[in-house]
Parts: structure tokens; sequence; C-alpha cells
């Protein structure tokens, strides 16, 4: 997983120049700010994806994929009431 850090931040900064997968909310008058607010929050996001893989790992290992994907899904079928 430590060798695979630098390819999410590598795939993040290339979905932010080439993907336009950016929010549009981050719109300033000054665009050198508006990349680099982009490109942190890309690299944040990486940071994220890559501190969960380690955290869900030991716990697939543990309780077998299944049963994380119960759990998900009991989450997302609690959280649809409360959006609405």
């Amino acid at each position: 997983m430590i060798l695979l850090m630098p390819i999410a931040y590598a795939t993040g900064f290339e979905q932010a120049f080439y993907n336009s997968s950016m929010p549009l909310f981050i719109h300033s008058s000054d665009p050198a700010f508006d990349l680099s607010a982009k490109l942190y929050l890309r690299a944040a996001l990486g940071v994220f994806m890559t501190a969960t893989s380690f955290l869900i790992g030991p716990i697939t290992d543990r309780f077998g994929s299944r049963s994380l994907v119960l759990l998900c899904f009991a989450i997302h079928v609690f959280c649809q009431p409360i959006l609405l």
C-alpha cells in the first residue's frame, strides 16, 4: 500500500487536469489559487483513500468482505430517510 500512495496522488493530479472531475464551486478571481485549491483537494482525497484502505484491509481480513458489504448497505439504508 505504501508503494501505491504516489500512484494515488498522481491519479488525483491527472484527474484534476484531464478529466475535469474537480468541483466547479472552487472559483475565485485568481486562477492560480483555484488550481492550487483543486490540487490540494485531490491530494487530500488520495490521502483519505489510502488511509481507508489501510483501515478496511484488516477488517475484511478478520470478518470477511461480505459482512463489510452488509454493514455498508445497512448504513446507506439508515442514511437515506435522514437525507429526505
